[in-house]
């Protein structure tokens, strides 16, 4: 009614003066007009807003660097040569390792590497701080944290929790002042043998990739430089100063230098480290194919490159022509303090002068270390050095434990044997479970004159990528707290029996431990009194600058210690509910697999060591560890290290270390007189075929294939969908835990690229994923492959090629055994 009424009304205005009405209606019709012309102005205005705003923020990102460029240009602009000079080489050389030249104030402790500060009337710079990873802060005198290695971390599978290890690995170094960690490594496994393997992520080039993503990312969002090493081809320990690594461009670049690919581009890692063997003949220090065309010019590395320690050898002027940024640690050798005027750098300023090098190459060094350390905002405000103060935090703590823990691979489980229940006995037997005799010499693998044999549980390898523990959970002790809890009673026999001998040390005759084998008689009869017996193994591995245990580094085969299948064996005889774990570097043989019901391998599980292995035995956490590496025989591999050295003698008769280097003449007529011999040729025939991708081609099963880990659990698989476009390829499915208690997935994709790809491997790893499912429950699966993981190296262009020209086949399954795929689909390469 009341509507009709306003009808009216304006009807009755309209006749009564229709020239006002109309007037009235213009007006609101003009209204109606600017207001709607304000409206598609507001919509533009966003639209334009957003569109701009998406393009800054893809300006900011890829100007980040820039930015930083900018900012060190200004900087050393106000430099003279000399202190541009100053910012390229280390002054230390490990002096810390001799008191006598460390003073009052440097006892707060000295870097392995370090780069003097110094001040002019326009600049303040507070030096820079190079130390050791990448399972932790090393020299340190345990006050930090002495992680897990690497390879179990790649363990996970975790992207989270890699992510978090870096980034409280990152905030360690921060508060210690340390401005570069050395850390992570990416050298790919060609062989279990090789001694640095444990430091690295196994196998895959994609997956190392991966890893060293979220490790530097972490790292580098604490305010640290990341260094990935070693740029490339370190892939064994056995004359890595003296030999040459030849590879094929197709492999160099789509296995060894692709694990770089993506920390480079993805986390914008700060520095790269150039490795001591030579690629194709050219020590890797001095190779301009390396530091210049592959890093800068396909990779487009921004940070700077810093050489290995010790690794210019000759060329010296060469080296720095060819890309090389920083020398490091400065000095000519291991040894002993040479100082600033003994370092090969030092005549830098001389070459300049005599035009072997131009300042301009000066310049650019230096500006791309500072460019670094503003990349991660280091030049204001960054703390003062104190490699002591202890960074211990309880948080920390909790996240090694729980990366230690999900880094247990259960690689057996029959009768599920496993988690323990209804049990009143348990022995634990073998050396491995128990505690060390000198928990802060693990550098050198608890080695000392009267004692060769490295004894007790091996939480991390030897060398310059592990730590000084100040505490170390041992296997008995984790076992013996939840057993206690569960009234189980634990039997113990852990004892070695050594072999001694008498000899001269030190101008002294003592009695010296040179070899010891497990106690297997009081094994066998602790063993017959228990209902399930858990029987410890383990080997070591590291560094070429020690022998332990007559292995230079790499393992010259893959057997346990001290008679460890010996033991399994005998323990077999007298009780059929063994357990085995496998403390090791990666890979060993395991000849008694069928006489026992369970096996977990630990790797080298860090200070928590003892809790993790536990938690998994009595089922305080699910095992959800995957292999990333293929388990299978010395033999099996496309590649096998053959020793050429007999442990710490020649064949020569000169010491091992003496008989090491070789000899050159740098550019500037500077002679290397120290004894050595020619470079020794290590081939990679193998070429793409590495690892499982070997084992394929070859149509050979290993004993585990890559991925391979039980839960106490099993999943169900379904659903595959797999799309593609300009941006990469999706697989969309769901997955369902069909058992009973909950566990963790770890689906992983794999591709076979079209047949236009002539001579590639198929059925590559490209993709995973890492879910946690209750009983029952279904969760749907994205897994994406980005461009890049869609691209190869095509020689004949020198560029990353994206594939096309057929169809790209997709797998879904839990390893890398194409036999064992769960869903397939295949869709063309085209978009």
């Amino acid at each position: 009614m009341k509507q009709e009424e306003n009808d009216k009304e304006k009807d009755d205005i309209l006749l009564e003066d229709p020239e006002n009405g109309s007037e009235k209606v213009k007006s609101k019709l003009k209204c109606f007009v600017i207001i709607g012309i304000c409206v598609v102005a507001v919509i533009i205005f966003i639209v334009i807003l957003m569109t701009t705003m998406k393009t800054n923020e893809k300006k900011k990102e890829s100007n980040e660097w820039s930015d930083s460029y900018k900012k060190a240009e200004e900087f050393v602009s106000k430099l003279n040569r000399t202190e541009k000079v100053g910012l390229l080489f280390g002054t230390e050389n490990m002096r810390f390792l001799y008191p006598q030249y460390v003073t009052e104030e440097e006892k707060k402790g000295l870097c392995v590497g370090n780069i003097d500060k110094f001040k002019n009337d326009k600049v303040d710079f507070k030096g820079m701080c190079l130390q050791d990873g990448p399972a932790g802060i090393r020299f340190v005198k345990g006050t930090s944290i002495s992680w897990q290695a690497a390879l179990n971390t790649a363990s996970t599978f975790n992207k989270t929790l890699m992510y978090l290890v870096g980034k409280a690995q990152g905030e360690e170094n921060k508060e210690k002042g340390i401005n570069s960690f050395l850390s992570p490594c990416v050298n790919i496994m060609r062989t279990p043998q090789a001694g640095r393997v444990w430091e690295a992520f196994g196998e895959d080039p994609f997956y190392s990739g991966v890893c060293a993503t979220q490790i530097v990312k972490g790292i580098q969002d604490a305010g640290v430089i990341a260094t990935i090493k070693h740029f490339v081809g370190n892939d064994q320990e056995t004359y890595r100063h003296a030999s040459s690594s030849n590879i094929d461009k197709s492999p160099l670049m789509d296995i060894y230098v692709e694990p770089f690919y993506r920390p480079i581009h993805e986390a914008k890692v700060g520095s790269v480290m150039s490795c001591y063997n030579a690629v194709n003949n050219t020590y890797c220090a001095e190779n301009k194919e390396l530091l210049t065309n592959i890093l800068r010019d396909i990779l487009d590395f921004k940070g700077f490159v810093v050489s290995d320690w010790w690794s210019i050898y000759n060329n010296h002027s060469d080296n720095f022509n060819s890309g090389l940024d920083m020398n490091m640690p400065g000095g000519y050798s291991w040894g002993e303090y040479f100082g600033r005027d003994k370092s090969y750098w030092s005549m830098l300023e001389e070459y300049d002068d005599s035009g072997i090098i131009g300042e301009n190459r000066i310049t650019e060094s230096a500006t791309r270390i500072i460019a670094t350390m503003y990349q991660l905002n280091q030049m204001e405000n960054f703390p003062e050095t104190n490699m002591f103060l202890d960074t211990k935090t309880e948080e920390r703590k909790k996240i090694q434990r729980d990366a230690a823990t999900e880094s247990q691979i259960l690689l057996k489980n029959q009768d599920d044997i496993l988690p323990l229940k209804d049990i009143k006995t348990i022995a634990v037997i073998g050396d491995g479970a128990f505690e060390r005799d000198c928990i802060n010499e693990n550098d050198f693998g608890c080695v000392n004159d009267t004692n060769l044999v490295v004894n007790g549980h091996i939480p991390l390898g030897y060398g310059s990528g592990t730590t000084d523990f100040s505490y170390l959970i041992t296997p008995i002790q984790g076992i013996e707290e939840l057993a206690t809890k569960k009234g189980i009673k634990v039997l113990k026999s852990g004892k070695l029996i050594y072999t001694d001998e008498t000899r001269e040390v030190k101008g002294e005759k003592k009695t010296v431990h040179v070899s010891a084998k497990e106690d297997i008689d009081t094994g066998v009869e602790i063993a017959k009194e228990a209902d399930v017996a858990i029987v410890f193994v383990k080997a070591d591995s590291g560094e070429e600058y020690s022998v332990v245990e007559n292995s230079i580094g790499d393992r010259e085969n893959l057997d346990v210690w001290h008679g460890g299948n010996e033991l399994i064996e005998k323990i077999a005889d007298v009780n059929k509910n063994i357990i085995v774990v496998i403390d090791a570097p990666a890979v060993v043989n395991v000849p008694w697999l069928d006489k026992v019901k369970g096996v977990i391998f630990s790797g080298f599980p860090g200070a928590e060591s003892g809790h993790a292995i536990a938690d998994i035995l009595f089922g305080e956490v699910y095992p959800s560890g995957h292999l990333p590496y293929a388990w299978g025989g010395i033999d099996d591999y496309g590649t096998k290290i053959t020793h050429l050295v007999n442990y710490s003698i020649c064949e020569t008769g000169i010491p091992y270390a003496n008989e090491y280097r070789y000899e050159g003449i740098d550019s500037a007529g500077r002679k290397d007189d120290r004894p050595g011999h020619d470079k020794e040729q290590y081939n990679y025939t193998e070429g793409l075929y590495v690892g499982q991708r070997w084992f394929n081609k070859q149509k050979k099963k290993p004993i585990f294939p890559f991925g391979f880990g039980l839960t106490y659990t099993n999943f169900n698989y379904t659903d595959l969908k797999v799309s593609l476009n300009k941006d990469g390829l999706t697989a969309e499915f769901k997955v369902k835990n069909v058992g009973k208690v909950v566990g963790q997935a770890v689906p992983m994709m794999f591709l076979t690229f079209p047949d236009s790809v002539k001579d590639y491997p198929e059925h590559i790893f490209k993709g995973f994923d890492k879910i946690e499912l209750q009983p029952n429950e279904v969760k749907t699966i994205t897994i994406f492959a980005d461009d890049h993981a869609l691209s190869y190296f095509n020689v004949e262009q020198n560029k990353y090629v994206r594939v096309k020209d057929g169809k790209i086949k997709v797998f879904i399954a839990e390893n890398g055994d194409p036999e064992q795929v769960i869903l397939k689909d295949e869709i063309d390469s085209k978009f």
